[in-house]
């Protein structure tokens, strides 16, 4: 499967740095920042197509998989991984809203 940051050859892609701050500059190399209503909506479409291509790499596409829902709830830390994918799709809910609707990548 190939990465989103493929599509970009004069981006220098850092897979150690956070997806969101890898996004940010790639932003700013594209000049998708600024107060224009085009930037904008460009932008947040590309975000869109960022996190759900490099969710997929890591996670994978099957939102009924157990193994990715767990993967995630240990990448973030959990101590207590849920034993069922609703358990960990609540938690993974939780992060997301008491992380102040950050992504958890």
């Amino acid at each position: 499967m190939p990465s989103y940051w493929d599509r970009f050859r004069d981006f220098d892609h850092n897979p150690n740095e956070p997806i969101k701050e890898e996004f940010r500059r790639l932003a700013q190399l594209k000049e998708w920042i600024g107060n224009d209503p085009e930037k904008r909506k460009l932008y947040r479409r590309e975000w869109g197509k960022c996190f759900h291509s490099e969710f997929q790499k890591h996670y994978g596409s099957d939102a009924s998989s157990l193994a990715g829902w767990q993967s995630l709830c240990d990448e973030v830390g959990l101590e207590d991984i849920p034993d069922s994918v609703a358990g960990c799709r609540s938690v993974s809910w939780f992060l997301h809203f008491t992380l102040g609707g950050t992504s958890v990548c």
